[in-house]
């Protein structure tokens, strides 16, 4: 049966406030007796603002579920996982929801919830979405956090980078900050009894369930993206029980050895498009047998570059380049035949085009269908003017909404910045920076780093003033040592809260970084090896494309000298056999997950259907409507043929040579 379709407020008055976490605990005590008591379910406000239609409390439920770090020690250190329920729009909602499991690792998408009500309102009329950010990642890491070391040992980083370069290595020096943040976080990770090797997608598959089962549902559905497929498919495998049907968005399966070939996705990504245009008429008579010709100028550039105009010059990294290793933007494929037909005859217009970002351009503005509905009819004067007065008053509408949205955000943050100014913490940070920033540079950067380890220091008023009289002395020491005399040590634990938040922003990529290299140490070495890795970029079909990846391999596997390897059951590279309907949606401009690595998953899902689509690039969902809205009828009917027509709109309409 696999089938394989390949043609490709806050509100922020504080009554109001109340109101929803009233609503909150309503929403969780109504399932109540349907819950799994093993697993703590507690309300929480949103951790981050959902889009301004949402209701928070009503239409978006936040909240956690306390798991154990060990499974094997109930009783151990626990974990709160914090997730996101986004309310079905329907009155009469399925009574299986569909839970998110994002990718990275280490991704988190919490901190985009106000993006997702639209990534996922098709699937929300029939049901419910529920978000969570995974154990380790984003607002789920209480027990793997290191964002104050981070934002506080930069200098500490980049002395370890200089003295190792000049003792006769040589490492870039992002790669050398990232490995001593590593060993310093580790360090403390070990102080604190954080059990790293608990980080992992088995661990994962058991959250998701229990997740579930803690909310009251007794059926569910899976949607993964990237990584979250991996996680999607070892559920599928481990714990089936109550999974009704599962979509995979860009698949990376464990069975393949993910990180030596990883150069693949971008080879796929271009020689798909000669593909889609082999199978294109026009193209195919304009620019036949376009890879071999692809080869043949990649050659010839590194042989002899062009000189463009200004003097730079066009060789084949250059060309690379304008592919865009991070996924090809959407649209530069209608131009990608006539930017190599154009360096063959030594012109580089298109590609500084493409270099440049004038093509492709931009989409046109939507048509307004409602007045289009009515150009091609025959209307009265009175019609005329009643219909012209209906579209005025519409798009008055909808500035008057736009303008709505804007105050009420304005609103929000004069009400956050009046609270912030009348908490003692606040105050203090606010009497901190005003006194720092009026010191000289050296010194504000000292003043600082020590106010961003401060936290780690100081855990009452007795310890805050101590860091003032080491750090301040005169007038300035007085106004703050004044500000604490009022102070409690709650009121000191809600200033850590507010510097953690910063470190938090400084560190964030740096959190997705390490969680990465955590779950790839387990899982994937050695079942990847840099010997490996060599030999498949030298094999690929066309080498050059896998410039940059190859070097981003060796910096993955040199940082596992850190971290656990090899932790992982052998099962976990064996394929997933499974009969649970699951759709497989890849996109041919995917630059990091291949769109044979998700054929070969399908190959042993007996009931899976497999969706293309053109110029789509990682992630189907957050590139189309088309695959939102097919995803949402998968849902709604698992076992039925989906109608795909709509990605035949996502070919690109090649541009043709000049006569």
């Amino acid at each position: 049966m696999r089938k394989d379709n390949s043609t490709i407020v806050k509100p922020f008055i504080l009554i109001i406030m109340s109101v929803t976490v009233l609503n909150v605990v309503i929403q969780f005590s109504a399932q109540a007796q349907d819950q799994n008591d093993s697993y703590k379910i507690s309300d929480m406000p949103c951790p981050v603002a959902p889009a301004l239609i949402e209701i928070e409390g009503e239409t978006v439920i936040c909240g956690t579920v306390t798991v154990p770090e060990n499974y094997d020690e109930p009783d151990g250190n626990q974990i709160d996982l914090v997730f996101a329920v986004l309310k079905s729009t329907s009155l009469s909602p399925a009574s299986d929801p569909v839970i998110y499991l994002h990718g990275g690792p280490g991704a988190a998408e919490l901190r985009n919830l106000a993006k997702m009500t639209e990534r996922f309102a098709p699937i929300r009329q029939t049901r419910d979405v529920i978000i969570f950010d995974q154990r380790g990642t984003g607002y789920s890491n209480q027990n793997l956090t290191c964002e104050v070391e981070y934002a506080t040992q930069q200098e500490t980083m980049r002395e370890f980078v200089q003295a190792y370069n000049q003792s006769g290595g040589s490492v870039p020096e992002e790669f050398g900050v990232n490995y001593k943040i590593f060993e310093i976080c580790l360090e403390r990770f070990d102080k604190i009894d954080t059990d790293l090797t608990q980080y992992n997608t088995l661990n994962n598959t058991r959250d998701v369930v229990n997740l579930v089962s803690a909310l009251g549902y007794d059926k569910y559905n899976l949607y993964g993206f990237s990584y979250g497929t991996q996680l999607a498919l070892e559920v599928m495998r481990r714990q089936p029980e109550g999974l009704r049907s599962v979509i995979l968005d860009s698949v990376a399966p464990a069975d393949i050895k993910l990180y030596e070939n990883f150069g693949q996705p971008n080879v796929e990504a271009v020689t798909s498009l000669f593909d889609i245009c082999a199978s294109d008429e026009d193209c195919d008579a304009a620019y036949p047998d376009l890879q071999d010709r692809f080869e043949a100028l990649l050659a010839q550039l590194n042989e002899q570059p062009i000189q463009t105009t200004d003097g730079s010059l066009v060789t084949a990294s250059t060309v690379i380049a304008a592919l865009r290793q991070n996924d090809i933007r959407p649209g530069a494929g209608t131009y990608f035949p006539l930017m190599i037909w154009e360096l063959e005859q030594g012109q580089t217009d298109t590609l500084e085009a493409i270099q440049n970002y004038e093509l492709p351009p931009l989409p046109p503005a939507n048509a307004d269908p409602l007045a289009a509905r009515y150009e091609a009819i025959a209307l009265s004067a009175e019609a005329q003017r009643l219909i012209d007065e209906a579209l005025a008053l519409r798009d008055e509408a909808r500035q008057r909404n736009k303008e709505a949205d804007s105050l009420l955000r304005q609103g929000e943050e004069v009400v956050e910045l009046d609270q912030f100014d009348n908490a003692l913490a606040g105050r203090f940070d606010l009497l901190f920076h005003e006194i720092m920033n009026a010191e000289q540079f050296d010194r504000q950067l000292a003043l600082n780093q020590a106010y961003l380890q401060m936290p780690l220091q100081a855990t009452s008023v007795d310890d805050l003033q101590k860091f003032v009289t080491r750090h301040f002395t005169g007038r300035d020491a007085d106004r703050l040592l004044a500000l604490t005399e009022e102070m409690t040590d709650d009121d000191v634990e809600e200033l850590s809260r507010i510097i953690f938040g910063k470190a938090r922003d400084y560190a964030y990529f740096f959190d997705v970084s390490l969680a990465l290299s955590l779950y790839i140490c387990q899982e994937h070495i050695p079942y990847n090896t840099i010997t490996g890795a060599l030999e498949s970029f030298e094999a690929l079909a066309i080498p050059q494309l896998g410039t940059g990846k190859l070097a981003t391999v060796q910096q993955l596997i040199a940082y596992c000298q850190l971290f656990p390897t090899g932790l992982e059951p052998e099962s976990f590279h064996e394929p997933v056999a499974s009969d649970i309907p699951t759709l497989l949606l890849l996109g041919t401009a995917d630059t990091q997950t291949a769109i044979s690595w998700g054929r070969h998953a399908a190959e042993t899902l007996s009931h899976s259907q497999v969706v293309l689509f053109p110029e789509t690039g990682h992630g189907a969902f957050r590139y189309s409507q088309c695959a939102r809205d097919i995803g949402a009828a998968f849902f709604n009917n698992p076992e039925a043929d989906l109608n795909t027509g709509c990605t035949d709109d996502l070919l690109p309409q090649f541009v043709l040579p000049p006569e």
